[in-house]
């Protein structure tokens, strides 16, 4: 189905040549007055630099004309050549917080990192602002400051530990991806969990598999590695002195001897009893997780192996179903967080505002806090001194501990863009995003419209009064209009030049509109959606009065047949449009006439064609698929040529966006997730780039946080121009799988 995810910060544009060096900005806590652009290995880093310091470098080179190759750049370099100097220093935005899953403060209370699956991005505190992403390709499950705050320690789904530079954001790998063996599977070596030990000279970490290793942080090399014996290991902890290492899995506790990984002590927890990931208060004191038949909500519960046969009660749930309106689906997940001498607990549960204290040393419950005045926020993570907790819902904001007082608000350079379109004919891209931040007590219902020439860098802006649920889906630059739909069914054209509705138009017998494509000269719209019997339907009608002109629906008795993407050709005479089993048909629009009937690929499982695009000359038709790739026909033969293939890290990957190159030598398709699933290893937002004739996969474009929505190529096919929902337009020399521009609007 297609959707559009609806994002909210703010928006800046960024632009950085290599011809003069800025100083990036950091906050006080952050010294790196050196640092240049990291080149991604295995990971990469992104420095983020201020918009008041690019102001004369940006008015410079805004205007930069990409016909051609810059005069400043060299021919371009080997594909080989990964070391070769980008005329463009990529400076990208860091928008998207809606992911953000956990969060660490570091120690002195200055720093903090948000932790989503594919990356973490370190924050200054005292200022609210983005300093850094550091990225990997495999999900984030486990994140630690060491106690000077200067590193912080990642476990990834794929077995991989990696050390990052506060300072730099440069990343060491401890040890990569292990190499499965026989019955095993990559996430079986998942690093759940890891803790530095009290000095920060000696990282714990420990997998899927039961195995615990310390890592020596001096040489970056293990000291130990032995087995658990008891699961695999959700949580550790070395103790201050950093003699004794606490470990647990679901339902077994083991202290072991650090120096000579002797075992002191264990115990198995009874039935319904469990750990959690925050369950180590300190080395043999546990919060431990209570189930039961009547509630769906666990209660929670003190251990101290001091006294192995006593749960004391911690925290009760106020009720045992979460509320019906599905607004907070972990409604009632308890979480603990112990302070840093290890004497305080702090307990809260998602969706509600009430913390309470716990004293570790007495056993007994301290007070309880209450909120005023705060709804709907999940607390994340508390500062060690428990002056501050984290909280996220559609922002993440950092308050008084005590009584829930809004200290910061964490402000993202960047905007996340609510959909990304490449015109017809490749000649412009369009990044549509919200205005101004209705949490900024402005108004909120205004939608503002970057389109940027793809062979220059100069934007223009347009601005549309608009209700806060409409989201803009398509132009027609011919027309000056923008097609958006607002109320699930509703139609809107506005107007380019006024910024003002031109009007707005009912579809028949389309209950939710699911996607829509207007042609370039703004006559005639293309809207697929359900009917009112929930049965696909799609139809093109006049953008004048909404008159259906064609109507096309499933022929067969299931969903088999049903149509999932359409496009119009650069000249608006000829509309394609793709079905679920992975076949297409080419369509007259004046007279409305079925021309060609293009067959799915004959070698594969049928697949739905999910994004389509018309070479510049019109003789390919390309489409993206749901999980099988691109398909090539040719519109002249109405055959299909091939399929190219494409390989992901993450299963459930669609290629959302496709184009052909003018001289039909490359295609490109960019790739969005449409889910995510507990096999998939990370994000995939790559852009595949192939060889036409022979359908050889020739390279992988990343470094988009967001799914890629639009892609094109500049006029001469030098430049490959990627938009994202990141908010950001990427120009990739097409000669060399390296980014050379980035825009982030």
């Amino acid at each position: 189905m297609l959707r559009v995810m609806r994002l909210v910060s703010k928006i800046s544009i960024v632009l950085a040549t290599s011809l003069v060096l800025f100083t990036p900005s950091r906050a006080n806590a952050v010294n790196a007055d050196r640092e240049r652009p990291i080149k991604r290995v295995s990971g990469s880093a992104q420095p983020i630099t201020s918009r008041n310091e690019l102001t004369g470098a940006f008015t410079k080179s805004r205007q930069v004309q990409l016909n051609s190759p810059p005069t400043n750049v060299s021919s371009a370099p080997n594909p080989a050549s990964a070391n070769s100097k980008s005329p463009v220093t990529v400076v990208p935005n860091i928008g998207d917080l809606t992911d953000t899953d956990s969060a660490v403060i570091s120690p002195d209370g200055q720093l903090l990192v948000t932790v989503s699956s594919s990356a973490i991005k370190l924050w200054d505190i005292a200022s609210g602002r983005p300093l850094r992403t550091m990225e990997y390709g495999a999900f984030f499950l486990a994140v630690a400051f060491s106690p000077d705050g200067t590193l912080i320690a990642s476990g990834h789904k794929d077995g991989s530990v990696k050390l990052w530079d506060g300072a730099t954001g440069a990343g060491t790998t401890l040890e990569g991806p292990p190499k499965p063996g026989p019955n095993q599977d990559q996430y079986d070596f998942a690093v759940q969990s890891l803790a530095f030990d009290g000095k920060g000279k000696s990282l714990a970490t420990g997998n899927k598999l039961g195995v615990i290793t310390i890592w020596s942080l001096t040489t970056r090399k293990p000291t130990s590695r032995f087995n658990f014996q008891g699961g695999g290991i959700i949580a550790v902890r070395i103790s201050p002195d950093g003699g004794k290492l606490t470990a647990t899995s679901r339902d077994v506790v083991r202290l072991f001897d650090v120096r000579t990984r002797a075992q002191i002590t264990s115990f198995k927890l009874p039935k319904n009893y469990s750990f959690a990931e925050d369950s180590i208060a300190d080395s043999d004191k546990f919060v431990v997780r209570v189930a039961s038949a009547n509630c769906s909500i666990e209660q929670l519960a003190f251990l101290d192996l001091k006294n192995k046969t006593q749960f004391v009660p911690i925290d009760r749930p106020s009720r045992c179903n979460p509320p019906d309106n599905g607004a907070n689906s972990s409604y009632g997940e308890p979480k603990a967080f112990s302070n840093g001498d290890r004497t305080k607990l702090v307990v809260t549960r998602n969706g509600t505002t009430e913390l309470k204290l716990w004293d570790l040393q007495a056993g007994r419950a301290d007070r309880t806090l209450k909120w005023a005045n705060v709804s709907g926020e999940n607390v994340i993570t508390v500062s060690s001194d428990l002056r501050q907790a984290v909280t996220t819902e559609k922002w993440v904001r950092i308050r008084e501990l005590e009584n829930g007082v809004l200290i910061r608000e964490l402000i993202p350079y960047g905007y996340p863009a609510e959909n990304a379109i490449a015109s017809s004919d490749g000649r412009r891209v369009f990044l549509s995003h919200e205005g101004t931040n209705s949490h900024e007590g402005t108004n909120a219902h205004q939608k503002v419209i970057d389109v940027w020439q793809v062979n220059t860098l100069s934007p223009r802006t347009f601005r549309f009064a608009a209700s806060g649920d409409t989201v803009i889906w398509d132009f027609a630059p011919d027309a000056n209009l923008a097609l958006g739909v607002s109320d699930g069914n509703k139609v809107i054209l506005l107007s380019t030049e006024t910024g003002r509705e031109v009007r707005t138009l009912t579809i028949p017998r389309i209950t939710e509109i699911e996607g829509i494509r207007i042609s370039p000269s703004g006559r005639l719209i293309a809207v697929l959606g359900q009917s009112s019997d929930e049965k696909n339907v799609a139809l093109l009608v006049d953008a004048a009065d909404g008159a259906v002109k064609l109507t096309l629906r499933n022929k067969t008795k299931d969903t088999t047949d049903d149509v999932t993407s359409a496009a119009f050709s650069a000249d608006g005479k000829r509309l394609a449009v793709g079905r679920w089993n992975g076949a297409a048909e080419i369509w007259s629009t004046e007279p409305v006439q079925q021309i060609k009937a293009l067959p799915p690929d004959p070698t594969d499982a049928w697949d739905q064609t999910r994004s389509l695009v018309f070479s510049s000359d019109g003789q390919l038709l390309i489409g993206g698929s749901r999980d099988s790739g691109v398909f090539m026909w040719n519109v002249g033969t109405g055959r299909w040529i091939r399929t190219l293939g494409r390989d992901s890290l993450a299963g459930h990957v669609n290629v959302s966006s496709v184009a052909v190159s003018h001289d039909r030598k490359l295609v490109v398709g960019g790739l969005a997730e449409r889910a995510r699933s507990s096999g998939d290893i990370g994000a995939e937002r790559g852009i595949k780039v192939w060889e036409a004739d022979t359908g050889k996969l020739l390279f992988t474009l990343r470094g988009h946080e967001g799914g890629i929505l639009a892609v094109t190529f500049s006029p001469d096919d030098r430049w490959i121009v990627s938009a994202s929902y990141d908010g950001s337009i990427r120009y990739w020399d097409s000669l060399a799988p390296q980014a050379r521009t980035v825009l982030s609007a």
